[in-house]
């Protein structure tokens, strides 16, 4: 199953390092952009604000895959103050 709805462009996305700045508010986007690239590639959070929710990343996902323990498996997580 996959989510088209959640981006505006084709996943996967080319291999490359990605920077997304935002305010507290758009914390709900970036955690939707971080469920839509995990169910086609792995990729690596740096969360400088400690403002990640992956519950809601799970929550997320688990409509669009069978498996959403692997999914998850698929991010890797760093706060940058811990």
């Amino acid at each position: 199953m996959t989510n088209t709805s959640l981006l505006p462009f084709p996943v996967p996305l080319p291999a490359q390092i990605y920077l997304v700045v935002g305010q507290h508010a758009l914390s709900e986007k970036m955690l939707q952009l971080i469920a839509a690239l995990s169910l086609k590639q792995r990729l690596t959070v740096l969360d400088c604000g400690n403002r990640s929710n992956m519950y809601a990343v799970a929550k997320l996902i688990r409509p669009f895959t069978d498996d959403p323990v692997n999914v998850m498996n698929h991010i890797r997580l760093s706060r940058a103050f811990t």
